[in-house]
């Protein structure tokens, strides 16, 4: 048992080496395409089919496919002249994954590393860094704004939000944004965040403030249409879907019933009005054509014309059409015009 132990522990032993030589072996190659050495094609397959023999085929996650891509860059090079410089991107994001994965297995990757250049192991850092718990960099950035560090929690924000939406989020984006002076892109993530969490009051008073320091910029909101905002679209739909159910079930249970029967026609004529204000929620909220002025924008008649009016920082506009020429709005008291489109914030997922 001894022995069979012993031999166990020597071929663990072989295979971390074998992988460590495999790494080095494929930034070798990736030094040599770098410094133009007209031989490194070959030298680059050849060490991508150490790596795999090394790994025994088992890559670990995004491995096979940035081999797969440096395989095709080098034979390319090598039988059908093809672009040599094309295979070191996939070849430093295969050393990255590699490197992350030798380091998470075994005690010996600091050995590994050391054969690698600085920029193979910014590569490595970049890489454990974007497969961090989002939550975990949430927190990141809610420390980084803590610390006075706007601009860089701004930048992990903007990051989560590309993937995720979430109301706090939107709001910590929003704080972040209104700290760095960038008012009118503070407002929309706030408006942002309302549609996402219309009732949380705390945004609320947020958005409110904010929009008392930009001397209250038109949004065009009907009385009717700031009732409707207190509930997102979804939640109306979803009562919809219960008041109709329950209507219909009752009549079919209640036709010999007449209180019941009338208990389901009440629930029919309950469904009918949350149809009327669901309509109406997606006629003034959901339009999908609705942007805030990220700045104070000059509205001119036609495209690249004199101005003829301004629209105000934070402004709620409608987006009429748009073009390589700008975007046509119409804003609240104002005529239809256009502005510079790449000012524009878009409120929902349409135009964001």
């Amino acid at each position: 048992m001894g022995a069979a132990a012993a031999g166990r522990v020597n071929r663990r032993q072989r295979s971390s080496f074998s992988r460590r030589e495999a790494i080095a072996g494929l930034e070798h190659a990736r030094q040599a395409i770098v410094s133009g050495d007209p031989d490194s094609a070959r030298s680059g397959i050849a060490a991508l089919e150490s790596a795999r023999i090394a790994w025994k085929g088992d890559w670990p996650a995004g491995a096979a496919q940035a081999a797969a891509e440096a395989r095709r860059a080098l034979e390319a090079t090598a039988y059908g002249g093809g672009e040599l410089v094309d295979a070191v991107t996939p070849l430093e994001r295969l050393v990255a994954i590699l490197s992350i994965e030798r380091r998470d297995s075994s005690r010996g990757t600091m050995a590994t590393l050391l054969l690698l250049s600085p920029f193979v192991l910014s590569v490595v850092l970049a890489q454990a860094q974007e497969s961090a718990d989002p939550v975990t960099r949430w927190h990141a950035a809610n420390q980084a704004y803590r610390a006075g560090a706007f601009e860089r929690a701004a930048a992990t924000y903007g990051d989560l939000l590309r993937a995720h939406a979430d109301p706090d989020l939107e709001a910590n984006m929003a704080a972040a944004l209104w700290r760095l002076g960038a008012r009118g892109e503070a407002l929309l993530h706030y408006r942002r965040a309302v549609i996402l969490s219309p009732r949380d009051r705390a945004i609320r008073r947020d958005l409110k403030q904010l929009s008392v320091e930009l001397s209250n910029p038109p949004d065009g909101e009907s009385p009717l249409a700031e009732v409707l905002s207190w509930m997102r679209l979804d939640e109306v739909l979803t009562l919809l879907l219960v008041a109709n159910t329950l209507g219909v079930s009752l009549l079919v249970v209640g036709r010999r019933r007449r209180w019941v029967n009338r208990l389901g026609v009440m629930a029919l004529a309950v469904a009918i009005t949350i149809g009327i204000v669901a309509a109406g929620h997606g006629v003034l909220l959901n339009r999908g054509d609705q942007a805030i002025a990220l700045e104070t924008l000059a509205l001119s008649a036609e495209p690249g014309g004199p101005p003829i009016a301004s629209v105000s920082e934070g402004s709620v506009v409608r987006v009429l059409e748009s073009n390589v020429e700008g975007a046509r709005v119409k804003a609240p008291d104002l005529p239809a015009g256009w502005v510079a489109a790449d000012r524009l914030g878009g409120l929902d997922s349409i135009l964001r």
